[in-house]
């Protein structure tokens, strides 16, 4: 058995990554079932946090883990002197945990994260298990999709420098392989278009010596 859990879908698989409204409801009905109780009566996007948007930058970051997602929501709560909590004081829990997850990854280990970020894959392999219990890595399960299962990183980690770097490496590497992969496609194309050129010139060559 795993001892790592799959998670609301809060962004798509797909190049996209737009948001994915079903699972940032189901992740916001999280935190209305957990305020309801002492905040009868109140609207929880004006009256418990300043806005909407507050609210759904929280869920974001959470990754749908609800975990993640309750620890954030203490936080910003112990950051706050009164309510609304107010988007400063989210923004601040944000940066804590982060700085925490900044800390907890290993040097070797900002590669795997960017080569999951663009594949959506793992490997049954110690450091891809790791990383998912330590929940730097996340597990999702979409029925609708056509990619059932599929991995991304925790997003408070993306917006980590050492993140954004080794991605931005693995990017340039990407694009250098895809402009070779399109070079050599092209000499191929070329090849036979000259090889080709070359028969056709053998052919008509062995005409002419026969009308002579």
């Amino acid at each position: 058995m795993k001892d790592y859990i799959t998670l609301f879908i809060l962004r798509h698989h797909r190049i996209s990554r737009k948001v994915c409204k079903l699972g940032l409801n189901e992740t916001k009905e999280i935190i209305f079932e957990r305020v309801r109780p002492f905040a009868e009566g109140r609207n929880i996007e004006s009256d418990i946090f300043d806005s909407a948007a507050t609210v759904e930058k929280l869920c974001l970051m959470s990754g749908g883990d609800i975990h993640n997602l309750l620890q954030l929501a203490q936080e910003s709560v112990n950051n706050s002197d009164d309510l609304p909590i107010s988007a400063q004081a989210v923004q601040r829990a944000i940066t804590k945990a982060r700085d925490t997850y900044r800390r907890t990854v290993q040097n070797h280990e900002w590669e795997i994260l960017a080569e999951v970020f663009l594949s959506k894959q793992v490997f049954d392999e110690e450091p891809y298990r790791s990383l998912l219990l330590r929940r730097c890595l996340l597990e999702y399960f979409d029925s609708e999709s056509e990619i059932k299962q599929w991995y991304d990183v925790y997003p408070l980690i993306q917006k980590i420098p050492e993140f954004k770097e080794h991605l931005a490496k693995l990017e340039q590497f990407e694009q250098v392989k895809e402009f070779e992969a399109q070079i050599l496609a092209y000499e191929l194309m070329y090849g036979d278009y000259e090889r080709q050129e070359d028969d056709r010139d053998d052919d008509c060559d062995d005409d002419c010596d026969e009308n002579w």
